[in-house]
């Protein structure tokens, strides 16, 4: 039997998530998701350096929709 196992890993916001809450999901860079999903890989100080804000600069906000039933 296959178990799957989900969580959600919270930090604290960067400049765009800022302006709508203080806090966002974790978002790992592309070329640390190797790192992340390694199962033989226990550096515990690796894996905690990888749990950082994701940088604001590749990221885009777009204004709240008042309707989204509209969509």
């Amino acid at each position: 039997m296959i178990r799957r196992i989900e969580s959600w890993l919270t930090f604290h916001e960067n400049e765009i998530c800022a302006q709508a809450d203080d806090w966002m999901p974790v978002v790992l860079r592309q070329q640390d998701e190797v790192i992340w999903l390694d199962q033989e890989n226990f550096d515990t100080n690796l894996l905690q350096s990888l749990l950082v804000p994701y940088d604001h600069d590749q990221m885009r906000a777009y204004p709240e929709i008042a309707n989204p039933s509209l969509f």
